[in-house]
């Protein structure tokens, strides 16, 4: 581990929510680069994507996730094996919903499941740039009073509104430690791992039925 200050924070945070619900724009907007392929179709991320944020007095390791759903195929159980897989590695679970009027049955289904182990639990209000914020309170008062998270954060990932205050409340649940990768390190993926899913992210762009949904890409010779 690289050597840190005195009451330096430190620790793994994983990202929660339903398929494009923004957790991959997100992850991309909070590092300054685009680490995780987006695309209009659900469930574009597949795989446990690992992004650093180091800063002088914090460093946090984001783990960007499949969205949640009821499985009811092979690659869909793997997906959500995947999620608990990473929920069960993290300091902090930062639960994403979309603004709205009411909270989806899914979302409400998931909660509680997260809320029972215990950590700490932020709920994050995406997309409050195409929603009144005037009419944000009956959900945040909703989830307050249903859920008792650590903390409710209206934010919009595609303008960046509200990342300074998400990133500020985030850093007050990790644990004090050193930070854990080289303060200039994005992620611990290999350079081959991107190169795959940037051409995955394009089929899905370009492409519609003719292309099976469950594509996966091989590299098999880069320069």
């Amino acid at each position: 581990m690289a050597k840190a200050k005195n009451n330096h924070h430190a620790g793994y945070v994983c990202i929660l929510g339903q398929p494009n619900v923004g957790k991959s724009t997100l992850l991309n907007q909070i590092l300054g680069v685009k680490l995780a392929i987006t695309s209009p179709k659900p469930q574009t991320t597949r795989h446990r994507i690992l992004g650093i944020r180091s800063e002088v007095d914090y460093q946090i390791i984001f783990l960007d996730t499949p969205g949640l759903m009821a499985p009811h195929y092979h690659l869909q159980k793997v997906m959500m094996k995947t999620v608990i897989a990473a929920s069960a590695d993290a300091d902090v679970l930062m639960f994403m919903v979309e603004a709205g009027d009411l909270l989806s049955a899914i979302d409400s289904e998931f909660l509680q499941r997260f809320k029972m182990t215990g950590k700490p639990l932020l709920v994050i209000i995406n997309k409050i740039d195409q929603f009144e914020k005037q009419r944000l309170l009956p959900l945040m008062q909703t989830i307050a009073q249903q859920f008792q998270p650590q903390e409710i954060i209206p934010i919009s990932a595609l303008t960046k509104d509200g990342l300074s205050i998400l990133l500020q409340e985030v850093v007050k649940y990790l644990p004090v430690s050193p930070p854990y990768y080289p303060l200039d390190m994005l992620t611990k993926h290999p350079e081959r791992f991107f190169v795959a899913e940037i051409i995955r992210e394009k089929i899905f762009y370009y492409f519609g039925e003719e292309i099976p949904y469950s594509t996966t890409v091989v590299i098999e010779e880069y320069r």
